[in-house]
């Protein structure tokens, strides 16, 4: 329902409102949907001249709107007829409109709709919107091609509008009939109009669902629920999307529809999604009338509330209270049934409190379900559990409506009892902030509450909930003990507390405190300043601080009072740590104003940590893996500070592995490890991985710190890496490995290692477009490798496992390894083939060169490449009359690729003018194309002679005069001595001389 249409129809809020009086009235099966004869209308499109099909209505392009005549366009300025005056009446004639609708009076109802489009002489391209709902997708058709296109559509507002898309839209007939009208059903279906808050989710999207996915369990079976809610629509895109078209030819009578919307309606950043509440109101009438011209019973029901409230009072706040307020008008003027959910659920909210509704709404840790693997924290849409408990309020409303649906609400019977209470608590995880604690599941229990106090304290305080058995605690203090109970929840109540279980948290390692040299430092904390660069000996640092500025408040504390950033840049930080499993506290804020920072360990997207104006804000990020033996951070956002960092390591690689004790001898081969003990270690897990072979394997979990290995072989070489498991099997990443070589005397080497190389770029056609680097691998199983050789194009021999090429050419790259016991190996070889740069192009014209439209064009181009050769050209090459362009800037445009995948696209501008003299020349060529009379070329020559010479003098009034003459002359020849395109082609010109 665009501005355009409400325009139409002459002001859509006056002249719904007089419709709603006379139609919103409740309708009954027998009253409403009586099987009176469905009607047919049919339109013939063509000129005021031409034949009209027998049982058809004629249209021309004079044809306006009137309320006596019941059908017209509403302007017809730009409604053009045709008449190809063939024999086929329906096909000989069309109408071609744009920036106009054509409209039809009908009863409100259910249609039918088909439309016949095509052109015998030229290609037509054509869509079609009915009721501002695209029903016809653009299709293009060539000359003497015809489609007959149908589509249904339902009628709420008494006038069916029509309007063409498409760039050559046509239009010859129009046939609307009546659909067969629908009767009621036993028992009523139940449809949902609505958004993402409702709509039913793929299981793929577990745990996210929708209150209208939840809504069968509810009502008895004899109720079918269909839930049509989509995510991202708001009233009004549902509406423009056809989707409510879609529930209103289907709805019968006695059907209900659920009508819930606002969420992105208020969205004003999204404008075609944006409803003012003023439109919005206007759109619940348009649904609550469409939905009871069909017998239906619409349901109004208020926006569900977000999870938003007051954090000193933990009351929520009122959700889309315009919108709210705008259902609830509707439905005491036009007497709609309502539902409040938006109070409903409000009410909930403040009965479960903050902690509580993080279960109701899509709060889930990251690693648990595949759709979130980063986790999400989401105060408007739900998970299972929580859409199970709005479709319950909502049911709960329907229920106490007075409306047959009322009946078919099935209240569910609580368990016999309430659970037992969850066993086998587990902490793991544990950081300086926070911890994992996972339990056994409970039968039966719907939820779970997690309460928490200072083993030094007597009150235990609800801190979360969780719809899983398992949950992330966070907000506790450095080096703290806290005991921690868990009760699990369903219908009947809650069960008695679990078993209480402490946990005490880390302390930090290392703490950065980020501002400018000189401001104070906090106790424990590394300073970090602008000088503080990144170094191997340092092992911290800032990567680069160029262009990075930082500011001291005065205020807030020494970590929060200063802090260090990059506005819209962003900046790198690294720290040299013991691979393993860590946890990251970061503070950001600014005691100035607010502070917008994006957060990124190792390349993974944390998403946003944003402070209020004058605050701060602490984030904790648990589970940062390390396998490289440092941490990289990337702060970036419109203000990307930071205030301070720290780590504590959660679960670490064992450290400092050492071989203690090795046997070679050929009856008993052994090898004995040891290692330190690492903090928070249950058992220690021993992989082994055989020189040669891709994947190590595990071969022992161990309690101590030693293990030795009688499985090994002699004239082998191996590599122990060594991961530490806490007491809830949580591993850690695995340790730097160690390499043993089970060499004796008696066993010599005498044979030579294998290299070989991996480029991990893919190749195009042989070719590469970037610089290339090969890594050579060597292997040998018995000694061992001493050095790995290369020369390029038989260039000087290097050392080094590494080969950088980064010019254009052919390159021919020998390579191979010496083992410690001088074996040589054959040297291999690997040809590359580099080419960055892309072709070029050379256009056959210049840029900016100026024709007129008498002049031939010839365009071409030349592409070359003097490396890979040419794969694909795309090049515009044709021999055209300037006029066929058009007057004003043509872009040239060719494209190409070579084959090593260099792309170029190169546009060039060209203009094209008319002036007298070219029009002239131009109107001689049409003539004597046609054979015609030389007094004919002369009497347009003359004409466009003295409109030169007016124009010349600065007498536009004249110049004009003569002009139009010249066109008037033009028309008359129409169809003789010019051609129609002709001539359409001369008047169009003249016509831009007159501008």
């Amino acid at each position: 329902m665009t501005k355009k249409k409400k325009n139409a129809k002459r002001g859509f809020a006056i002249f719904l409102a007089t419709l709603l009086t006379a139609t919103s009235l409740p309708f009954t099966a027998g009253s409403a949907f009586a099987q009176d004869e469905p009607f047919e209308i049919r339109f013939d499109f063509g000129t005021s001249d031409s034949s009209v099909a027998d049982g058809y209505v004629k249209v021309t392009e004079e044809s306006i709107y009137s309320a006596e005549q019941g059908f017209g366009f509403t302007d017809t300025t730009n409604v053009l007829a045709t008449n190809r005056e063939s024999t086929d009446e329906l096909q000989s004639d069309f109408v071609s409109f744009s920036d106009t609708i054509f409209s039809v009076d009908l009863p409100n109802g259910d249609y039918a709709v088909s439309i016949v489009s095509g052109d015998a002489d030229e290609t037509t391209e054509f869509g079609v919107k009915a009721e501002s709902i695209q029903k016809i997708q653009d299709t293009s058709l060539n000359a003497g091609q015809f489609t007959d296109k149908n589509f249904e559509i339902a009628l709420i507002d008494g006038q069916l509008t029509i309007e063409l898309t498409g760039k050559q839209p046509k239009i010859n007939a129009l046939t609307i009939t009546e659909l067969p009208r629908r009767i009621s059903a036993a028992h009523p279906t139940v449809y949902v109009a609505s958004d993402s808050t409702a709509q039913t989710y793929d299981p793929y999207w577990n745990p996210q669902a929708g209150w209208g996915q939840m809504l069968p369990r509810y009502f008895d079976t004899d109720v079918t629920i269909k839930n049509h809610a989509i995510g991202g629509r708001s009233s009004k895109t549902f509406y423009t999307e056809g989707r409510l078209d879609t529930i209103l030819r289907e709805i019968k009578p006695n059907d209900y529809l659920l009508i819930q919307f606002g969420h992105n309606d208020a969205t004003i950043s999204v404008p075609e999604r944006y409803t003012s509440v003023e439109d919005f109101k206007i759109y619940m009438e348009t649904y609550v009338a469409g939905i009871r011209q069909r017998g239906g019973i619409p349901i109004l029901v208020t926006p569900v509330g977000r999870r938003s409230f007051n954090p000193e009072t933990e009351k929520f706040n009122i959700s889309f209270p315009g919108y709210k307020q705008a259902m609830e008008d509707v439905a005491a003027e036009q007497d709609v049934l309502l539902v409040d959910l938006n109070t409903l659920s409000r009410e909930y909210y403040d009965e479960i409190g903050p902690e509580g509704t993080r279960s109701v709404f899509l709060h889930v840790d990251a690693g648990v379900y595949s759709a979130f693997p980063e986790g999400r924290t989401d105060d408007t849409h739900f998970q299972a559990y929580g859409a199970t408990q709005i479709a319950r309020l909502l049911s709960g409303g329907i229920a106490k409506l007075d409306t047959p649906l009322a009946n078919y609400v099935v209240e569910i019977a609580p368990p016999e009892s309430a659970p037992s209470p969850p066993t086998a608590l587990v902490f793991s995880s544990i950081s300086n902030a926070g911890a994992l604690l996972t339990w056994d599941d409970v039968e039966g229990a719907d939820i779970y509450r997690i309460y928490r106090k200072p083993s030094n304290e007597d009150e235990f305080k609800l801190i979360g909930t969780s719809t899983i058995s398992r949950h992330s605690l966070t907000g506790m203090d450095e080096v703290t003990t806290y005991d921690v109970v868990v009760t699990a929840v369903n219908l009947k109540g809650e069960s008695k507390q679990s078993e209480i279980v402490q946990v005490t948290t880390q302390e930090a390692t290392l703490k950065f405190d980020f501002g400018l040299d000189g401001t104070p430092v906090a106790g424990g904390y590394t300073a970090v300043n602008l000088s503080t660069i990144y170094s191997k000996e340092r092992g911290y640092g800032i990567v680069d601080s160029e262009g990075m500025i930082g500011r001291d408040r005065g205020e807030g504390g020494d970590v929060l009072r200063d802090w260090l950033g990059y506005f819209n840049v962003g900046w790198h930080f690294n720290v040299d740590v013991p691979n393993g499993l860590y946890a990251v506290k970061m503070y950001v804020g600014d005691f100035l104003g607010s502070a917008r920072t994006n957060l990124a360990i190792e390349g993974e997207d944390y998403g946003a940590v944003n402070a209020p104006s004058r605050g701060y804000i602490e984030r904790v990020i648990t589970n940062v893996k390390i396998t490289d033996g440092q941490m990289n951070f990337h702060f970036t956002g419109s203000t990307g500070i930071v205030n301070g960092i720290e780590l504590t390591p959660i679960l670490v690689a064992p450290s400092d592995i050492a071989l203690t004790d090795q046997s070679i001898d050929a009856n008993n081969p052994s090898v004995t490890l040891s290692w330190n003990e690492t903090v928070g270690a249950n058992s220690y897990n021993i992989y082994r991985q055989t020189s040669g072979t891709e994947q190590a394997e595990l071969i022992k979990n161990v309690n101590e710190t030693t293990f030795t290995d009688p499985t090994v072989d002699l004239g082998k070489v191996y590599d122990y890496t060594i991961t530490t498991v806490d007491n809830s099997g949580a591993e850690s990443v695995a340790s730097l490995p160690l390499t043993v070589e089970m060499i004796g005397e008696s066993h010599p080497d005498t044979t030579s290692p294998t290299t070989t190389h991996l480029i991990d770029q893919e190749a195009i056609n042989g070719w590469y477009n970037s610089n290339v680097t090969i890594e050579l691998d060597a292997v040998d199983a018995d000694s061992g490798v001493a050095d790995t050789y290369y020369s390029v194009n038989n260039g000087e021999q290097q050392v080094g496992r590494q080969i950088v090429l980064e010019e254009e050419g052919i390159y021919n790259v020998s390579y191979w390894s010496i083992d410690l016991s001088g074996n040589t190996e054959e040297k291999n070889h690997v040809e590359v083939s580099i080419d960055k740069t892309a072709p070029t192009i050379d256009f056959s014209v210049e840029a900016d060169t100026i024709f007129t439209v008498d002049q031939e064009i010839s365009i071409s181009c030349e592409v070359e490449d003097a490396l890979s050769g040419i794969d694909s050209v795309t090049c515009e090459e044709s021999t055209k009359l300037a006029y066929e362009l058009g007057v004003g800037t043509y872009t040239l445009t060719a494209e190409a690729t070579d084959k090593a995948g260099n792309s170029i696209k190169k546009d060039i501008e060209i203009f094209i003018e008319v002036n007298y003299d070219s029009l002239s020349s131009l109107s001689q060529k049409f003539i004597d194309l046609n054979n015609g009379n030389a007094d004919i070329t002369e009497g347009l020559q003359s004409k466009l002679a003295a409109a030169k010479i007016s124009n010349e003098k600065g007498n536009t009034k004249a110049r004009d005069n003569q002009l139009n003459a010249f066109v008037n002359q033009v028309n008359s020849q129409t169809g003789k001595a010019l051609a129609n395109e002709q001539a359409e082609t001369l008047i169009n010109l003249a016509k831009a001389l007159m501008e």
